[in-house]
C-alpha cells in the first residue's frame, strides 16, 4: 500500500513539473540608449529579438536560418508584433532626466503554445554623462573697421 501511495506522489509530481512553463526574462534582450549633448540628446531601444530565438532554440524548434513555423507563418514577425514597448521620452534629454521603458507585451499565444512565461519589469535608468553645451561666441576675434570718406 505505501509503494502504491509513494508511486502516486511521485507520479502527481512529475506531471506537475512537467506542466511548468520556462520563464523568459525578457529585460536580458532589451538595450536602451541615448546619445548627444544635454538638451538635445535622443535615445532610442532594439530588443533583440533574434538573439531570443536563438538562445530558446530547442523550445521554439527553430534556428537563425528557418523562422517559419509548420503553418508556413514567420515565426520573428509574430514575437515583433507580440513583444514591445516604449520610452517615456526620446528627444531634448538632458542630465538628470529620468528615462522609462515601459513594456507592451501580448504573447499569450506564443507562451501556451510553446509553454513560456514571459516575464519583464519597465526599465528606469538616469541620464547621464552627456556633453554640456559650450557658450560660443561667434563674434569672439572679429575686428571691424570702416576706411574711407565720411558720408
Amino acid at each position: 500500500m505505501k509503494k502504491k501511495i509513494y508511486l502516486f506522489l511521485v507520479l502527481c509530481m512529475a506531471f506537475l513539473f512537467a506542466g511548468c512553463a520556462e520563464e523568459i526574462d525578457l529585460n536580458e534582450y532589451l538595450d536602451v540608449e541615448y546619445d548627444g549633448v544635454s538638451g538635445y540628446a535622443t535615445a532610442r531601444y532594439e530588443f533583440d529579438y533574434v538573439d531570443l530565438i536563438s538562445d530558446y532554440e530547442e523550445i521554439f524548434g527553430f534556428d537563425d536560418d528557418d523562422l517559419e513555423d509548420e503553418d508556413g507563418e514567420d515565426f520573428l514577425e509574430d514575437m515583433e508584433d507580440a513583444i514591445g514597448g516604449e520610452l517615456n521620452e526620446d528627444k531634448n534629454l538632458k542630465n538628470g532626466d529620468e528615462l522609462t521603458f515601459t513594456w507592451e507585451v501580448s504573447a499569450k499565444k506564443i507562451e501556451d503554445k510553446y509553454k513560456v512565461k514571459f516575464e519583464y519589469t519597465d526599465v528606469t535608468m538616469t541620464v547621464e554623462d552627456l556633453d554640456e553645451l559650450e557658450e560660443v561666441d561667434a563674434f569672439a576675434g572679429v575686428e571691424v573697421t570702416f576706411d574711407g570718406p565720411s558720408g
